[in-house]
């Protein structure tokens, strides 16, 4: 239990510049999100395993879950659809 809030203690500043700069699912967080910004999803708001049914692709600069993915009938679907939330910035 509050996998995140035990986890930040050990995190850099800028591990959180870099990866939690923006706009943030976190998925399975309960009352424990990464980041006071972060947008929470758990199982009151759906089913993690077909998260595309509740956003849009590209919706997040970072997709963060903590102990969820243990409970997905089909991991790497979940994870692909995960994933596809995920806005990637291409070009320099």
């Amino acid at each position: 239990m509050r996998e995140a809030s035990k986890t930040n203690k050990i995190r850099t500043v800028e591990f959180f510049e870099m990866y939690l700069n923006g706009s943030v699912l976190d998925i399975g967080a309960g009352g424990d999100l990464i980041c006071p910004w972060a947008q929470s999803f758990d199982v009151e708001h759906g089913d993690a395993n077909f998260i595309d049914r509740y956003f849009c692709p590209n919706s997040f600069d970072t997709v963060h879950s903590s102990h969820s993915l243990e409970h997905m009938h089909d991991p790497e679907s979940a994870l692909l659809r995960w994933w596809a939330l995920v806005s990637i910035v291409t070009g320099k």
